[in-house]
């Protein structure tokens, strides 16, 4: 099954933050809350499904949603 996978956090390091989305409108939208985005934001991470963050600003220095392969046990147990 395809799905969005959501991460965030500071470069170099483990993501802060991931979660497993079916469709990439929720992905974006979970980022777009969690990081109170702009428009302007939004867009960018719609075509390039990756945005720099300022780290003072959003406590993360990127998000970005990756597109993998998972079956229904895996994103189950990936969103525990």
């Amino acid at each position: 099954m395809k799905v969005y996978l959501t991460m965030n956090g500071s470069y170099g390091c483990l993501p802060d933050n991931a979660q497993v989305f079916t469709s990439k409108n929720d992905a974006i939208e979970y980022l777009t809350d969690l990081f109170d985005l702009n428009k302007k934001q939004v867009k960018e991470l719609e075509k390039c499904m990756y945005l720099d963050l300022n780290q003072q600003n959003y406590g993360a220095q990127y998000c970005k949603i990756s597109i993998e392969n998972m079956s229904k046990s895996e994103i189950e147990e990936y969103n525990y």
